[in-house]
């Protein structure tokens, strides 16, 4: 099996956070759906070495999505912090 591109590893909070999003259900099937694929692929990652299509499988989604979700969790990862908006004032 080839080695995966984008490794899945959450902090604790993280983890809590994802399952909190899980277990409300309150939000955006999107957003579920991405949860899952990721408390899916660290499971994979750490314990059995499971690949894209058996998380894809496990979840319900398709490959190309487990790929694109590991893809998009690592460029924010990545990603320099962002600077928070200046105020805007009125004058006049």
């Amino acid at each position: 099996m080839p080695a995966k591109k984008y490794e899945v590893t959450l902090e604790t909070h993280e983890r809590e956070y994802l399952h909190q999003l899980i277990s409300r259900g309150k939000v955006a099937a999107r957003k579920l759906t991405h949860a899952r694929t990721l408390l899916a692929c660290e499971e994979s990652d750490e314990e059995r070495g499971a690949s894209d299509t058996e998380v894809a499988r496990a979840v319900h989604v398709s490959r190309p999505t487990v790929e694109r979700v590991r893809k998009a969790f690592d460029r924010l990862l990545q990603a320099p912090p962002r600077a928070l908006p200046l105020e805007r004032s009125l004058t006049g």
